[in-house]
């Protein structure tokens, strides 16, 4: 088992399993012209939210950290699922930061690559 596995990996989620603490601070109409397009044209987010586990074990919590806009967007445009980057950087970081921020973007550009093809 590697020490990278579910850093940066991509994946869906409902949308009532994430939680965003702040407030949003982009007008409404830019939300909700933003959530039409989305609908419009699949209704499916190719930004992918970056998130961190809040729950306990076996809970399926998620708090947002990235990419707030694209989560209001996502909820005005009522989505099911949403893509999602999941970050567990913040225990494995303290001693090598750089390193493992450069393999958390690294693995998720690949995947989103992979994705879209």
């Amino acid at each position: 088992m590697s020490i990278f596995d579910g850093i940066g990996t991509i994946r869906e989620f409902y949308l009532d399993q994430l939680e965003y603490s702040n407030t949003i601070n982009e007008p409404d109409f830019l939300v909700n012209a933003a959530a039409q397009v989305l609908k419009k044209y699949g209704g499916k987010n190719w930004v992918p939210i970056i998130i961190k586990n809040i729950g306990n074990i076996g809970e399926d919590k998620y708090e947002v950290i990235g990419n707030s806009f694209v989560y209001a967007v996502a909820k005005a445009a009522k989505l099911e699922k949403i893509l999602c980057i999941v970050s567990n950087l913040l225990m494995k970081q303290k001693k090598y930061p750089r390193y493992y921020q450069k393999k958390f973007f690294q693995k998720s550009i690949y995947q989103l690559q992979t994705r879209m093809k």
